[in-house]
């Protein structure tokens, strides 16, 4: 293709119409035609780049810079990919390059750029890799799911029988505590698992969940913690996931326990606060 020829590619196949860039430069590297594709990523018009140096619009710290020079002087085409690029107002690109050398008047020679930009393919690749990986994980979850749901109902069924046969209504409640912590997981695991719920509200006695949470924490204790309750018992029952709210107060106290360590204190406190606003 001779490079006089190539001003009229525009006109004739509609490089403007091209989402790649395209950029004819003579023998030193200035600039001869462009499609729009180019000026965009060039940020410069057509009127401003034609006749100018390349260096003025690109930054020269561009490493693939030199294989301008080294495909105009070995008349052979180059193909770089994935290859960053700076603008001279400071914009980073990242380009797949294809130098091609063509013939030109006296036997100078002029090289036909092409800049496809890959940002944006580079994105939506990104993307579909974490979409594999988070399909990949939910997957993962429904087998660990599925695992741990079944000695759970082997656990319940376990303390249901040993509620039958113990004879100390006492010792009653720690069985109580079990099969309504099984319950509890097993509605966890299910809304892991699941689409996001909305919270599933009904009346709750703040007291009823402290005290599980309570039973639970001396349970695990086994002596080694000391719990003060200090419970308003004017507080009247209110619209809560019961679940849920018993899952944040535990986990309260769970850390409440890492902090004071074995022999520590804590207190159970209940009140009232009118316009204040937790964190």
């Amino acid at each position: 293709m001779a490079a006089e020829s190539l001003m009229d590619l525009s006109a004739d196949y509609h490089l403007d119409l091209l989402a790649t860039g395209v950029i004819l430069l003579d023998a030193h590297l200035h600039i001869r035609e462009l499609n729009l594709s180019a000026e965009n990523l060039l940020e410069v018009s057509a009127s401003r780049a034609l006749g100018s140096p390349l260096e003025e619009l690109l930054d020269e710290s561009n490493e693939w810079y030199p294989l301008l020079h080294q495909a105009l002087a070995d008349n052979y085409p180059m193909v770089r990919r994935a290859i960053p690029l700076t603008t001279r107002m400071g914009q980073e690109r990242t380009v797949d390059l294809t130098l091609s050398p063509i013939a030109g008047k006296v036997d100078s020679r002029c090289l036909l750029v092409e800049l496809t930009m890959i940002d944006r393919l580079q994105a939506i690749s990104r993307d579909e890799s974490e979409w594999q990986a988070q399909a990949t994980l939910k997957e993962i979850m429904k087998g660990v799911a599925h695992e741990v749901k079944n000695p759970l109902g082997g656990i319940r069924g376990a303390a249901q029988l040993l509620a039958g046969e113990l004879g100390n209504p006492n010792l009653q409640e720690y069985t109580d505590i079990i099969i309504s912590e099984v319950d509890r997981l097993r509605t966890l695991v299910d809304r892991m698992l699941g689409p996001k719920e909305r919270l599933e509200s009904e009346p709750t006695n703040i007291h009823e969940v402290t005290e599980h949470v309570r039973h639970l924490i001396e349970a695990e204790a086994k002596g080694g913690l000391s719990i003060k309750r200090d419970y308003d018992p004017s507080l009247p029952d209110f619209l809560a996931d019961a679940g849920q709210l018993t899952q944040a107060v535990l986990n309260l106290v769970r850390n409440a326990w890492q902090a004071c360590g074995d022999g520590g204190l804590i207190t159970l406190k209940t009140r009232v606060y009118r316009q204040f606003t937790v964190g």
